[in-house]
């Protein structure tokens, strides 16, 4: 599966950045250094999203969200009561391709969470997807 974040995150000071964390390598395996870090720019803020595809190999993925300054040491995590998971079943459009996902969501909320797939080449229709948080 291939994956896009998006986080509304208003509360880092100018020092700090939103960083993903989570299961599997692509998600740095729990281990905050090998995360990754979200990008925000002037015109996008509060928004923190990544900038690239991060490809998730499982069936799931459990993560979480964090602040941090830029040495990646954690200033602070999500209060959650649980971490975040994605389950997904065979992401591919109806021609094949592999399907893109994108999580968006808000610092601290879980009732604001939007979550919508596009197939490469755009596709109506899309396969069955389940989210627990």
């Amino acid at each position: 599966m291939i994956a896009f974040f998006e986080l509304e995150c208003s509360c880092t000071a100018p020092e700090e950045v939103v960083f993903l964390v989570g299961s599997g390598t692509a998600l740095g395996s729990w281990d905050t250094y090998h995360g990754i870090v979200l990008e925000t720019s002037p015109e996008r803020f509060p928004w923190w999203y990544t900038t690239g595809p991060v490809v998730i190999e499982s069936m799931h993925a459990d993560f979480q969200f964090a602040i941090s300054d830029r040495s990646l040491s954690v200033v602070r995590w999500e209060g959650l009561p649980y971490h975040r998971r994605l389950q997904c079943r065979h992401l591919r459009s109806k021609d094949g391709q592999q399907m893109e996902m994108v999580f968006r969501a808000s610092w601290e909320d879980l009732s604001k969470l939007l979550l919508w797939l596009h197939g490469m080449p755009r596709t109506r229709g899309s396969p069955k997807l389940q989210l627990s948080t």
